[in-house]
């Protein structure tokens, strides 16, 4: 991809392993602006990812949202808009894995692996209609490939964004990154 001086990102999945490792990477090698979004403000000390992204060259700020809400994906492309003026890129890498058996996962279970993922990449795909974005990429997962004893739900989260991915049509690139 050919990023623009100091792109603006949209991340999703802040709090998590990926998202920490990639907020990181950009910031170093592209000296990124990144708006990092998360469900909660527990579990992940923002403050000290922020002082890392800006001694590694870039800048960075968090927003509480659920993006899987429409009013929360669209909650956070204005927090972007208004901290840093545009989104040149979403990176959602968003999830929730809950193992457990289809047979045996209660509906609200079920809810909680398909929503950030499903309901989450829909909504961040019409709330940056408007942008003129570079890229939209998800994090899926090799799950919704291969699947896994115990991951349903996880597999079909992941496959739908794989297939939706390769479907979007939209401002950038669109990517869906199988992750091992």
């Amino acid at each position: 991809l050919a990023w623009p001086n100091r792109p603006v990102i949209l991340l999703t999945g802040a709090q998590g392993g990926i998202g920490r490792h990639v907020a990181r990477h950009l910031a170093a090698r592209h000296k990124a602006r990144l708006v990092l979004v998360g469900r909660s403000s527990t579990g992940l000390d923002t403050e000290a990812l922020i002082t890392d992204l800006r001694t590694g060259g870039g800048d960075g700020s968090y927003v509480q949202a659920d993006v899987s809400d429409p009013s929360g994906a669209q909650a956070a492309v204005e927090a972007a808009r208004a901290r840093f003026g545009r989104i040149d890129a979403v990176l959602h890498a968003a999830g929730v894995r809950r193992d457990g058996y289809l047979l045996h996962q209660a509906e609200q279970g079920l809810g909680a692996v398909l929503a950030p993922k499903l309901a989450g990449t829909v909504a961040l795909h019409r709330a940056t209609a408007a942008e003129d974005l570079v890229c939209f990429a998800c994090f899926s997962s090799v799950a919704g490939w291969f699947g896994n004893a115990g991951q349903g739900a996880y597999a079909a989260a992941n496959r739908f964004q794989d297939a939706f991915m390769a479907a979007r049509t939209g401002p950038g690139r669109s990517l869906s990154i199988a992750w091992p």
